[in-house]
């Protein structure tokens, strides 16, 4: 299962390059982890994901409050809820 984690977390990055608006790359990182939370345990795939969303420089594009920000939707993805008002699983 950790060799599709990393398969997903390797097909998100592109996604997430910071030429794309925060908007949708916060969206896109919110899917990925909601596609991803069974595949592994929930650590795991916590610490993968936050090591994406550090490296491509979500974390930092999202200003003072990134890391907050990445760590809530995280933890509403991993539970399948839509931390944002309008979109799928609303």
């Amino acid at each position: 299962m950790i060799a599709l984690l990393t398969q997903v977390t390797d097909r998100l990055r592109p996604h997430l390059a910071r030429n794309i608006l925060v908007r949708d790359r916060l969206f896109t990182f919110w899917s990925f982890v909601v596609e991803s939370r069974n595949l592994g345990a929930s650590d795991v795939v916590e610490e993968d994901f936050r090591g994406v969303a550090h490296d491509c420089g979500l974390i930092a594009d999202l200003g003072r409050n990134g890391a907050e920000y990445v760590e809530h939707v995280l933890q509403w993805g991993l539970r399948g809820f839509n931390p944002f008002e309008k979109g799928p699983l609303q």
